[in-house]
């Protein structure tokens, strides 16, 4: 069993979740969102404001990064640095810099 993560739970958050809630060999243990209005967003999961903060906290096996493009290549190499996988949609980042 994969233990997931998401990172920024806005529109497209939503298809990511209802994969994860489908798939039977993974399953959503932690999100992550700087509104803390999102906090009771989905119930019987852990909820954090920092993404450093949930990758210190939790036993994640990837997270799917679900933010604006300008955040993707902090986000992933955040979570590469805490030795956690990671599923991004495109793009990879603005620029080739």
């Amino acid at each position: 069993m994969l233990n997931i993560g998401i990172v920024g739970l806005g529109d497209i958050s939503q298809v990511h979740i209802h994969a994860i809630k489908y798939n039977s060999n993974a399953q959503l243990v932690a999100v992550c969102d700087v509104d803390p209005t999102y906090s009771d967003k989905i119930p019987n999961v852990h909820f954090y404001s920092n993404l450093e903060e949930m990758l210190r906290s939790e036993k994640l096996d990837c997270v799917h990064v679900c933010l604006p493009h300008y955040l993707h290549v902090w986000a992933t190499k955040t979570c590469v640095e805490h030795g956690v996988h990671v599923l991004q949609e495109k793009p990879l980042a603005n620029n080739a810099k």
